[in-house]
């Protein structure tokens, strides 16, 4: 491989890590607006805790405010924490990156 290559492909790795780490941070913004019945979703997220959130919200409608508010954001939180995993581990090992990259 030539210079050029390498240091292309360490560019490409910079902003798929930047990416990562805008999802989870757009997520965690979700979580907290969803948090606070806000009618705001931004859409360059991770669905997934959101829905997690809301699910776990109404599952649970019989028990104390405080429980339900804790276990729906600890549910939610739970499904960010490899993503966030994923992007504090990629820069030394690019393993992590391929794992997560749909290309061959």
């Amino acid at each position: 491989m030539s210079a050029a290559t390498i240091e292309k492909q360490f560019v490409i790795l910079g902003r798929a890590r930047g990416n990562l780490l805008l999802v989870v941070v757009v997520t965690a913004v979700n979580l907290f607006l969803a948090a606070f019945d806000s009618d705001l979703y931004f859409l360059f997220s991770a669905s997934a805790p959101y829905l997690i959130f809301w699910l776990a919200y109404g599952f649970l409608e019989g028990f104390p405010e405080q429980t339900i508010f804790i276990v729906s954001l600890a549910l939610a939180l739970c499904v960010i924490l490899p993503y966030l995993i994923y992007w504090l581990f990629a820069r030394r090992r690019h393993f992590f990156i391929k794992m997560l990259s749909s290309r061959d």
